[in-house]
């Protein structure tokens, strides 16, 4: 009896360290898919994190696009003002000048030529 007490002891004892192994293997397992999903979790927060920082960057850019472009236009447009406003002083300068010569030639019509002059002297005297 005392044998077979301690046989079925010694199986107690052996299906528990079968037992406690088991319990062992699967912590360990549990252990392992944890930290799987702990770095998984966190590369999923450092793509978050990244993407969060890129779509930072991309606004920035776009803003200082923005500004550039505003900046440019802005100089396109003093530009073209400063060349339309001496467009308009040329046109005006060509315009002075057209309207002295047509001055100068009305004068010399209405004066008339000194050629002209002597030839009614000429007739005058002859008549």
């Amino acid at each position: 009896m005392e044998k077979e007490e301690e046989l079925k002891a010694k199986k107690e004892l052996e299906d528990l360290d079968k037992l406690i192994q088991k319990e062992r293997e699967k912590q360990k397992c549990i252990e392992t898919f944890l930290e799987r999903e702990n770095r998984r979790v966190q590369r999923k927060n450092k793509e978050k994190q990244a993407e969060e920082e890129l779509k930072e960057i991309k606004q920035e850019v776009e803003h200082q696009v923005k500004e550039i472009k505003t900046v440019f236009h802005s100089k396109m447009s003093k530009l073209r003002q400063e060349t339309e406003r001496m467009k308009m002083e040329k046109m005006k300068q060509l315009t002075d000048m057209k309207l002295r010569i047509t001055s100068m030639l009305i004068d010399q019509e209405i004066k008339g030529s000194a050629s002209n002059c002597k030839q009614d002297k000429e007739e005058s005297f002859e008549a």
